[in-house]
């Protein structure tokens, strides 16, 4: 169910992504995903109350969202990058480099 709602999301099929974010939230009411990715599915279609309405739940439920990491392998060294961590010691030379992607 997860992988169909993000594809919900980048079809934006609201409607589809709406039944599968009930049924991910059935199945495992503690994932967060079935509360974060119809967050970001009614946001994109301007449903600020169904939005609040995922928070609202979330909250309830005493849920919090992990993080979102990437790891990347670097001449034998595994890098993790938490998203807004500063702390990886190259971390101006990694935003510089981003800059030349926009």
């Amino acid at each position: 169910w997860k992988c169909f709602l993000s594809g919900c999301w980048t079809h934006k099929n609201f409607e589809l992504g709406e039944i599968a974010g009930e049924e991910l939230r059935r199945l495992d009411p503690e994932d967060t995903a079935g509360y974060v990715l119809p967050f970001n599915l009614y946001t994109q279609a301007g449903k600020w109350e169904e939005a609040a309405e995922m928070m609202k739940l979330m909250n309830e439920r005493m849920l919090k969202k992990e993080l979102s990491c990437s790891w990347i392998r670097e001449k034998g060294k595994i890098h993790r990058f938490i998203v807004g961590d500063k702390h990886h010691p190259q971390t101006h030379e990694i935003y510089e480099k981003l800059k030349e992607f926009d």
